[in-house]
């Protein structure tokens, strides 16, 4: 059966696809292994290594939000660079100058400079990368190929958050050699950017004022309407982040697991859901009515909050994390690629970094909200304000969900100027 499928992926793929899918699979690797740097290794060695400051651990941790905010103006500034491929593989370097000062550090500070920039750059290219994927995969099976890749790398991800582990256990001191190895990885996926195939961008786009990019929503209203859902419903999610361990470990809201116990539950089982359910919803991605397959996204994202935080029974609260890993699942396709269908092929970038900003908005507010609403509201108060925000959210998806749909077809429809030939 799987044999079947993917001789069907691969006769679906065209020429250029074919070209671009091993090199990306490469690419998606090498950073599912890096990247467990930034979301698991930084923030531990900085407590525990260099005894690092409560402003440093914050800016550490805030470094891919703020990629994500600049994001916006590489996409306008880096068509100078003309080639794509070279515009996406650029950060890359940056990627691993920041691990390699990062392990040569010998203070805090430096250490915090090299995992900043690190972070910076690991969320820069992001939208060049869509234009990418955008021009070189068929929209009949973007969504599949890239959850092909999403699940290499969360597998590689998962063994190197095994391996680095294990050495950090031994001594700390080994997050030297670590770190240069996988400064060694980014470099890998630079290289395997360069080797895809690339159309040639125009350096006329070059664009003195990235804000210029938000004209997108004034040309296109349902683009503009979708990212304010995106805002509201992505806003309330990442409110109740910190707190789903907050809520399992703290006693006092009835619970109070041990360690192992929460990364049982929030870590385990959330990676173990999303690599079974990745590639279900990749093909619905690229089968269906994009609006609608967000809206149920949306609608498991609200249930499963809504039970989370308003039960302390143990199976209750795994079935609802199960519930939230299952549509991060399909979040991290649609997150990635859903500029796709309502974009001109040639704007995608532009509207991507768009996104891409807005993202690095909320990602850098909603911490500090979080924790503002539970100290006046209380955890159970704050999750029924994040539900009300994404009920919003999924009536302002609803509203739009066939102007939407004729959107994606009439997007599609335009060919890409400067695209790789088939």
């Amino acid at each position: 059966m799987l044999r079947r499928y993917w001789s069907h992926l691969w006769n679906e793929m065209s020429a250029t696809g074919r070209r671009t899918f091993p090199w990306d699979l490469t690419r998606g690797a090498a950073s599912g292994a890096f990247a467990t740097i930034q979301t698991i290794f930084a923030l531990a060695v900085a407590i525990k290594y260099f005894d690092a400051t409560t402003t440093q651990k914050s800016v550490i941790m805030a470094a891919n939000a703020l990629g994500l905010l600049l994001s916006l103006a590489y996409a306008a500034w880096s068509p100078v660079l003309a080639r794509k491929t070279w515009r996406a593989a650029l950060p890359t370097v940056g990627v691993a100058c920041g691990l390699f000062i990062a392990a040569l550090a010998h203070n805090a500070a430096v250490f915090t400079v090299g995992t900043t920039f690190f972070g910076i750059c690991a969320t820069l290219p992001l939208p060049i990368m869509t234009g990418i994927y955008r021009d070189n995969y068929r929209g009949s099976v973007r969504g599949q190929v890239m959850g092909i890749s999403f699940i290499v790398a969360s597998l590689v991800g998962l063994g190197a958050q095994f391996g680095c582990g294990v050495l950090l256990d031994r001594t700390l001191e080994n997050y030297r050699a670590i770190f240069a190895c996988m400064a060694g990885l980014a470099l890998l996926a630079g290289f395997a950017i360069l080797r895809m195939p690339g159309g040639n961008g125009n350096r006329d786009d070059v664009s003195a004022n990235p804000l210029a990019s938000f004209g997108a929503i004034r040309e296109n209203p349902v683009f503009g309407y979708v990212l304010m859902a995106w805002f509201l419903f992505g806003f309330a999610n990442l409110l109740l982040m910190p707190q789903r361990i907050e809520y399992l470990a703290d006693p006092r809201y009835g619970i109070g697991l041990t360690a192992g116990q929460i990364a049982f539950i929030i870590g385990g089982t959330t990676e173990a859901v999303r690599l079974i359910v990745t590639q279900v919803w990749a093909r619905l991605f690229d089968r269906f009515n994009f609006i609608k397959l967000r809206i149920v996204l949306v609608l498991m994202i609200l249930v499963s909050i809504a039970i989370y935080y308003n039960t302390t029974s143990i199976p209750v609260i795994f079935l609802a994390t199960v519930l939230l890993a299952a549509a991060h699942g399909g979040g991290s396709i649609a997150w990635t690629l859903w500029v796709t269908k309502f974009s001109p092929p040639h704007e995608t970038a532009r509207y991507m970094s768009v996104h891409t900003f807005l993202t690095g908005v909320r990602g850098a507010m909603a911490p500090f909200a979080g924790y503002f609403l539970v100290e006046h509201l209380g955890i159970r108060g704050t999750a029924l304000f994040s539900c009300v925000l994404i009920a919003l959210s999924l009536v302002i998806l609803w509203r739009i969900r066939d102007r939407a749909l004729r959107s994606d077809q009439s997007s599609s429809a335009i060919p890409a100027p400067g695209a790789v030939a088939e």
